[in-house]
C-alpha cells in the first residue's frame, strides 16, 4: 500500500512540474527548452531511484530462480532500454532526432556488450555440439 500512495505522490508531483513548466513557456519563453530539459532530467532520476529501482529490486527478487546471469542480464537491458526510449523521445520531441539516433545506437551497443560473454558461451557450446 506504501508503494500506492508513492506513486499517487509522484503523481502529483508531475502535475506540478508540468503546471510550473506552462508557467514559464508564457512568463520566461527563451528559457523554456533549457528549463524543460533540466527538469526533464531532473524527473526522470528522480522516477528511477523512487520507483523504477525498487520495481527492479522486486523483480531481481522474482527472477531468482533463473539461472544466474540471465535474469539480472535482462533486467539489466530492460532498464537500459527504458533509458534509452525515454532520453530518445526526448531529444525527437526537442527537434534533435540525430542525437536521439545515437543515443540510441549507443544503449543498443551498450545491451549487446552485457550479452556478449553470454553470447561467446553458446557459439563455443554449439560449435562443440556441431564439430565432430
Amino acid at each position: 500500500m506504501a508503494f500506492f500512495g508513492n506513486v499517487m505522490a509522484l503523481l502529483f508531483q508531475l502535475l506540478a512540474v508540468f503546471l510550473l513548466l506552462l508557467i514559464i513557456r508564457f512568463a520566461v519563453p527563451q528559457l523554456h527548452p533549457i528549463l524543460y530539459s533540466a527538469l526533464f532530467l531532473f524527473v526522470l532520476a528522480y522516477i528511477m531511484v523512487n520507483v523504477l529501482i525498487p520495481f527492479i529490486k522486486k523483480l531481481r527478487d522474482i527472477f531468482h530462480g533463473v539461472p544466474e546471469p540471465y535474469g539480472q542480464l535482462l533486467l539489466i537491458s530492460a532498464f537500459l532500454f527504458f533509458i534509452s526510449e525515454s532520453i530518445t523521445q526526448h531529444l525527437s520531441e526537442s527537434g534533435y532526432a540525430s542525437f536521439a539516433n545515437l543515443a540510441q545506437f549507443v544503449v543498443k551497443i551498450t545491451i549487446l556488450s552485457f550479452w556478449l560473454p553470454e553470447l561467446v558461451n553458446l557459439i563455443q557450446t554449439l560449435t562443440a555440439l556441431i564439430t565432430p
